[in-house]
């Protein structure tokens, strides 16, 4: 270690720049302190030789560290070497032997090939446009397989048999290679990328176009949603990998950037550095973790105790690129001719953030978001030109400019809203509206700002390239919001080339591919993540803002209801909408919810759906729709609520003006709440008081029909009954065990309600002298309610203390939601599930498991979902 810094150190007594410098992706080798490593995007490939000191320069090609790797024995580096010519990139599917320290090319010079992959037994895995090739180490291929389209990252695992790959919608398949048979991996909406196997080829890890890290274990079928960040990697034991946690603000600037660790489930996370550094890119092997400092040429060095994973006190290293030794080799020819580009780039008005905007305006450098929403607005001319004289780079004038940064009134909203950036510059117009409120979600304000203009707007959290053609095959730019700076930065998008999976923008900051700024933002071409040829990357995609111009605009008018109904009858309710949008509207779903505070939100339940059929441009239709009241709700006032395009499956200009409300009196059955003893809770005596409350407003408690049940046993005559209430207290005390209470309780108009719950006695005096005392064991119980709307409670008891996971899963056991996962004392504990995912997203209604783990305990019950 000590030969390996004092070399290391060495190479830096003159630092240069430390954007020049950069170091983007250090790789350990498996065998070795041998170094692998790339520069500012992934450009050039560099290697660093522990044994006799030597820096080299394997490569200088754009795009060449992108997705780089060693073998498993650590003998070859793999990689794509990119040639930049007029009709574009070139690439090849290269070697690099340590042994002779020679560069193999495994094709020519081709328009499309894939980041090559090798195997324990020094087979490799590349491609060439949609045909994945296994070639031997001499380079004779020795499989080829038929792809369903061109894929750039197919790593194989280390036993040669598997490939895993991306689809078009950016899911994760693997082809087992004897048989030629691709099965799914994910099977979600969230768009995935990077995939590695793990060493042993049981798991992948992979990283959401959001950033997020994934891990799915081949053997179970589950996947496992771990944490936020960027640079995961497997630690050789295959049950760890070692990331970069990251943290943003409002503006998506990253604030925080860690290196943790995490067992594959997500269980176990441990921060592995103690400093106040923004950390990024770790990697460890052989008993060393390696890791960068952001955007500078600063290398940390530890040793890692990969059973504790405790660290050493890092140590400082500088490695100066300007002084590696260039490796001879050849540059190759190209051996195919590219076709003439094929796919179309919309010609969207360009607008600098910075060049375009009035002089006056200081907070250009922040407005790339403002600007990207102006050129699609302008793409529509939705908006007069306002022209303003622009001093730089050269004096010109701008057309739109003044929109982005002035105060303006368009369609009966005027756009004063004053601005900040982080410096204190301020403005008016978009940028104002868009960063209003301390600039707390941009996105959906930038949605709303362009309905406001008259463009059908949404946010789309979970972007793929499929979604990038649906959007531009009906020629609409739309925004999208991506890390290619260490700030969000928003772009629009304007075109797609499907055969390289390179997207085309108009950049409000100019070219990233020349280096930020200029003024060279029309139609730039960036990599989406996964694929690399040539161009900056785009990184991680977090949401595309959309742009839909000539669509429909539905209108719900008010509507009257009866001032009372009972349960289950049927209403029929007079329904008239109208479309003032530009297109027809089809399919349109119409919603019937019951709320208790006459306002809708997601937890009110759905009573009735229906479909209407078409509502054509300037149509006025009206429609009674029959809608049965449950028998089940409460005597009291609601609210019904009817929501018209039901489940936004239609683009539409608004859909404020989507909801309406009427009010009245369901006379139902009676209310029960604040049961006594707490449901699942455990009491330590054995007279505890059994209690719950009761109320009608509406049709008023008939006490004839009250009934209390307590573990089968009536117990009603022993109880104290009211008109709001009943309390029963055990005469002799209770032996310790589960207790189920049941209470009915009846109105005058004949509903009745049913309440169940359960609880522990567990007392000592009763222990000692009670054979039939039952020891407590680890018990999940049943939620409650079951089936249920909107939130449900779950209660398990546990013998001992104990590190405790409690976890929603899906039908297709993907993780939904984490609810707990830390110690947990011995007794009775309780969590809510509100029905939300980890992200706070509502999910659908369905089938859910849940499932609690300890360290020696596991039990999984059925939840039912009902909306």
């Amino acid at each position: 270690m000590r030969v390996v810094l004092t070399f290391l150190f060495s190479l830096c007594l003159s630092i240069q720049s430390l954007y020049a410098n950069e170091i983007v992706r250090p790789l350990f080798s498996p065998v070795s302190e041998d170094l692998i490593f790339s520069g500012p995007k992934y450009n050039g490939l560099y290697l660093y030789l522990a044994n006799d000191n030597r820096l080299l320069r394997i490569c200088d090609t754009p795009g060449a560290g992108y997705d780089a790797g060693w073998s498993p024995d650590g003998s070859k580096i793999a990689f794509k070497y990119i040639v930049n010519n007029e009709g574009g990139s070139y690439q090849i599917p290269a070697i690099y032997d340590m042994a002779t320290g020679s560069l193999h090319y495994l094709t020519d010079a081709l328009p499309h090939t894939g980041v090559p992959a090798v195997t324990a037994d020094n087979d490799i895995a590349y491609t060439i446009g949609d045909k994945l090739h296994i070639s031997s180490e001499s380079g004779r291929v020795k499989r080829t397989i038929q792809l369903p389209h061109y894929v750039n990252q197919a790593p194989i695992s280390a036993d040669g048999k598997q490939v895993v790959y991306n689809d078009p919608s950016d899911q994760l398949w693997i082809v087992t290679l004897e048989s030629g048979n691709h099965r799914p991996v994910s099977s979600d909406s969230i768009g995935l990328f990077a995939p590695q196997w793990s060493p042993d080829g049981t798991k992948i890890l992979a990283r959401t176009l959001a950033s997020r890290i994934m891990v799915f274990d081949l053997n179970t079928g589950n996947a496992y949603d771990i944490d936020e960040g960027s640079a995961p990697s497997w630690i050789p034991d295959s049950e760890h990998i070692v990331y970069c946690r990251e943290r943003r603000d409002e503006a998506y600037e990253i604030v925080s950037s860690e290196i943790y660790k995490s067992r594959y489930d997500g269980n176990y996370q441990v921060r592995l550095i103690d400093n106040d550094f923004m950390n990024g890119q770790p990697h460890v092997s052989h008993g060393k973790l390696i890791y960068t400092a952001m955007d500078s040429d600063r290398l940390f060095l530890a040793d890692i105790d990969t059973e504790s994973f405790g660290t050493s006190v890092p140590e400082m290293l500088h490695i100066d690129t300007d002084k590696a030794i260039q490796v001879k080799y050849q540059t190759p020819e190209p051996g195919l001719s590219r076709s003439e580009q094929t796919f179309t780039v919309l010609d969207a008005p360009y607008i600098h953030q910075v060049y375009d905007t009035p002089d006056w305006f200081l907070a250009g450098h922040s407005a790339c978001g403002a600007t990207a929403a102006m050129m699609g607005i302008a793409y529509y001319k939705v908006l007069p030109e306002w022209p303003c004289t622009c001093s730089y780079p050269y004096s010109h004038k701008s057309d739109y400019g003044r929109y982005i940064s002035d105060t303006y009134s368009f369609n009966g909203y005027t756009y004063n809203i004053r601005g900040y950036n982080s410096r204190g510059n301020y403005g008016y117009g978009g940028f104002g509206f868009i960063v209003q409120n301390n600039w707390a979600n941009t996105k959906e304000y930038m949605a709303l700002y362009l309905r406001q203009h008259k463009i059908g707007s949404s946010v789309d959290w979970n972007p793929t390239l499929t979604k990038i053609d649906n959007e531009l095959s009906s020629d609409r730019p739309f925004v999208v919001l991506t890390s290619i700076t260490t700030s969000g930065h928003y772009q629009l998008v304007v075109g797609h080339d499907p055969g390289s999976h390179s997207i085309v923008v108009n950049d409000p900051y100019g070219n990233d591919n020349q280096g930020y700024m200029n003024y060279n933002g029309k139609k730039v071409t960036y990599d989406w993540p996964g694929y690399n040829n040539g161009h900056a990357n785009l990184n991680t995609v977090w949401c595309y803002i959309y742009m839909k111009y000539h669509i429909p605009d539905l209108t719900l008018d008010a509507f009257s209801l009866p001032d009372t109904v009972s349960a289950g009858e049927t209403v029929s309710v007079d329904l008239s909408l109208s479309n003032t949008g530009s297109s027809a509207a089809e399919n349109i779903n119409v919603g019937f919810y019951l709320s208790t505070n006459a306002f809708f939100d997601h937890r009110d339940p759905l009573i009735h759906s229906t479909v209407i059929d078409r509502i054509d441009v300037d149509e006025y239709l009206s429609e009674t729709i029959d809608v049965v009241i449950p028998d089940t709700m409460l005597s009291r006032r609601y609210g019904l609520g009817v929501r018209i395009d039901d489940g936004d499956q239609i683009d539409e200009l608004a859909e404020t003006n989507n909801l309406e409300y009427d009010t009245f009196i369901i006379k139902g059955c009676p209310e029960i709440y604040s049961a006594k003893p707490e449901h699942m809770s455990t009491q330590e005596t054995g007279t505890p008081t059994i209690s719950a409350k009761y109320r009608d407003n509406v049709l008023g408690i008939a006490l004839s029909t009250i009934t209390l049940m307590v573990n089968d046993q009536d117990v009603t005559a022993l109880s104290e009954v009211s008109n709001n209430g009943i309390t029963y207290i055990s005469d002799a005390a209770l032996r310790s065990g589960k207790y189920t209470a049941i209470l009915l309780v009846g109105n005058a108009d004949g509903h009745v309600n049913r309440k169940e719950w359960s609880f522990y006695i567990q007392t000592t005096r009763v222990a000692e002298n009670n054979p039939d005392f039952q020891t407590p064991t680890n018990t999940l119980f049943q939620n409650y309610p079951n089936p249920f709307n909107a939130e449900t409670r779950i209660t398990y008891q546990l013998k001992e203390s104990a590190h405790v996971s409690l976890t929603i899963y899906a039908l297709d056991g993907k993780r939904v939601r984490r609810l707990y996962n830390g110690a947990a004392r011995a007794g009775s504990h309780h969590h809510v599930w509100d029905s939300r995912d980890d992200a706070g997203r509502p999910v659908s209604s369905g089938i859910y498991y849940y499932q609690l783990s300890t360290n020696n305990f596991k039990e999984t019950k059925r939840l039912v979902l009902i909306k």
